[in-house]
């Protein structure tokens, strides 16, 4: 805001900044009612009570103020104000998702910003930095541009780091965090979002509900549910205390989501219902389809088959009042499930025809959509698990490929590692083991790079399990694969019913590195057990290395079992890595792509590596010290 001359209205907003509205709020009514205010001083009133309203969630009461705010500042003739104006509705618009006004005060805003005549810089930078993050929520909103978002964001990062602006760091960061969750970078979301937090604390007296909020999603995607719900308990108690039931609601209904992958339907029940409540209320009719959907399908997991019925009937009568293509959809999608838990086949044959309406149709709401597409590979699976019916195997390609697609057009990496999980185990069922190798291979490695480490670990530990039975599954019929590829279990973590349950992380037992070149020519070799013989084993690996050369190299496959010990490759071009363990092998490989980084990133060991090879010289720990302080320190217990 302005240079403010008055020491109460300072005070204000100071209460303001620290997160203190109610008090904020009341020490306005006071002033006002006290005082005779200049037009100046009124002004800022009106503009203070915007953005107060605009963080209690009092849309309607924040865009009266703003408005009142803007038609003084025109008729004071002050831009400086009228700027701040513009500023705060634009924020209530970007809510109410009123996108045409919010256009006309980008265009307003980005010609008045080259006139004003603020001091000092920083005050500057505040405002340039708002109207960025302003543009980047606008371009999400318009036309789902996430790369412009992105630049926009970082933009006003950089602007308000600049100048030590806090507020408007954390408002940058706590933004920006969203763009990489969207572009599948949660690593990136949740370093923004944790220097959010601690940045807030530096001029908060009180939390943010929101960056609480977020830091509960995010860890529920990253499949972290118990700090998840740490996080969405702090907000539910943060939001409460505000008293904005919308925002209650929302928290309320984050839980119900970590709840029932948790497991633990009662909790989730009971945060729905007082969801539920909120939104009849209010009077919220798609918030209330919304909350009908989750109890809806909390119901189906606990098998309240009674329960169901009466959500559902509840959720149709609603989609005859508002008529909303996607309350259309909901309820169509709802009702083929119910139709699916029925005994009656007539009754599973018309969910079968619905789900593939809605597969086939616009999509209207990518959830939606996808639970059609996941429930009908559920039913082509059962029947050929039931009825040994293979003829369903092309169908069930066919909706995998369709799952694909449209994971990546919703950069749901999430979804995009899952289905590739999923894709690799239907190949075992036709003993494709080379293609199932690859695409187990490509899942973890989706998950992993986009920051979904707890799905990695899982997906990882289903790869040994498929090593490790391989005999098994080529010996068993189809029906018994499938019962030991526990298909059913991977598609109810993608229906959000089961949360992820990796092993617990033990470290592995090393026992041999090495550095070849693709011709099996190695260049350096450290034991970590002494008085080991790896002649026997090296044999064996050099064996499946002729085996696997090229799908190693294509980075298609990353492990080979031999006995009890695996050996994980890592191609580093014009070289190879491998490491020789037991144990778990999520531990092993991230120790193994570590390494593989440092040789590279170290001039003086890559160089010598080139000229090992150039010579044909056998590299060691003694005539490469560093090596070896790179080895203690990456794979030293």
């Amino acid at each position: 805001m302005p240079e403010l001359i008055n020491e109460k209205l300072e005070n204000m907003n100071q209460l303001f900044i620290e997160g203190l509205y109610f008090k904020a709020l009341d020490s306005i009514v006071d002033f006002e009612q006290k005082e005779i205010l200049a037009p100046e001083d009124r002004l800022f009133c009106y503009l203070l009570k915007s953005n107060l309203y605009y963080e209690l969630g009092e849309n309607t009461d924040a865009l009266k103020f703003a408005e009142q705010a803007c038609s003084m500042s025109q008729e004071l003739e002050s831009n400086n104000f009228l700027f701040d104006s513009y500023i705060s509705k634009a924020w209530v618009l970007l809510d109410l998702k009123d996108l045409d006004k919010v256009s006309e005060i980008i265009t307003n805003s980005e010609e008045m910003l080259k006139e004003l005549t603020i001091k000092p810089q920083s005050e500057f930078a505040k405002r340039d930095a708002l109207l960025k993050l302003i543009k980047s929520v606008y371009c999400v909103y318009k036309s789902r541009n996430i790369d412009k978002a992105l630049e926009y964001g970082e933009e006003g990062l950089k602007i308000s780091e600049e100048h030590d602006n806090k507020k408007e760091i954390a408002l940058a960061l706590q933004l920006t965090s969203w763009y990489y969750i969207v572009i599948g970078n949660l690593d990136q979301a949740l370093d923004y979002l944790e220097r959010c937090l601690r940045i807030q604390k530096t001029y908060r007296k009180h939390d943010d509900w929101r960056t609480f909020k977020d830091l509960g999603a995010l860890n529920g995607i990253r499949g972290e549910l118990d700090l998840a719900l740490e996080y969405t308990k702090q907000s539910l108690a943060l939001a409460e205390e505000i008293g904005n039931k919308a925002y209650i609601a929302e928290c309320l209904n984050n839980s119900s989501l970590i709840y029932r992958q948790k497991g633990n339907l009662d909790y989730a029940m009971e945060a729905l219902e007082r969801n539920l409540t909120i939104w009849e209320e209010m009077d919220a009719k798609i918030k209330i389809l919304a909350g009908l959907d989750s109890l809806f399908l909390v119901s189906l997991d606990g098998n309240s088959l009674k329960q169901a019925e009466q959500y559902l009937l509840h959720m149709q009568q609603i989609n005859e009042q508002v008529k909303d293509k996607m309350s259309d959809v909901m309820y169509r999608v709802n009702n083929a499930l119910m139709l699916k838990m029925s005994s009656n086949s007539l009754d599973q044959e018309k969910a079968k025809e619905i789900f593939q309406q809605i597969v086939e149709e616009e999509i209207i709401n990518w959830e939606f959509t996808e639970r059609a597409l996941l429930h009908l590979c559920d039913i082509f699976l059962l029947e050929l698990q039931i009825f040994n019916n293979q003829k369903v195997i092309p169908e069930i390609n066919l909706l995998i490929n369709r799952l694909l697609d449209f994971a990546e057009s919703q950069h749901s990496f999430r979804l995009l590692a899952e289905t590739n999980l999923l894709q690799g185990k239907l190949a075992l069922i036709k003993l494709n083991i080379g293609d199932a190798r690859q695409l187990l291979t490509k899942a973890e490695r989706i998950a992993d790079e986009h920051g979904l480490h707890l799905l990695a670990r899982t997906i990882s530990n289903e790869h040994d399990k498929v090593l490790q039975q391989l005999d098994k599954l080529i010996q068993a019929p189809v029906s018994e694969r499938l019962k030991l590829l526990e298909i059913d279990k991977t598609l109810d973590h993608m229906m959000g019913k089961q949360m992820m349950e990796p092993p617990d992380l033990v470290e592995e037992d090393p026992i041999l590195l090495i550095i070849m070149d693709k011709s099996g020519n190695a260049y350096f070799s450290h034991t970590f057990t002494e008085d080991f013989d790896h002649s026997d084993l090296f044999g064996s690996f050099i064996s499946a290395f002729n085996t696997f050369s090229s799908e190693i190299f294509s980075k298609s496959i990353d492990r080979i079992k031999i006995g009890e010990n695996s050996i994980f490759i890592k191609p580093v071009e014009p070289f190879l890595t491998c490491y020789v363990s037991k144990g778990q092998s999520y531990p092993a490989l991230k120790k193994l792509n570590k390494f593989s980084d440092s040789i590279k990133d170290k001039t003086e060991i890559w160089e010598k590596l080139n000229r090992a090879a150039k010579s044909s010289q056998v590299l060691d720990i003694d005539n490469l010290p560093l090596l070896g302080i790179v080895v203690n320190e990456i794979f030293a217990h």
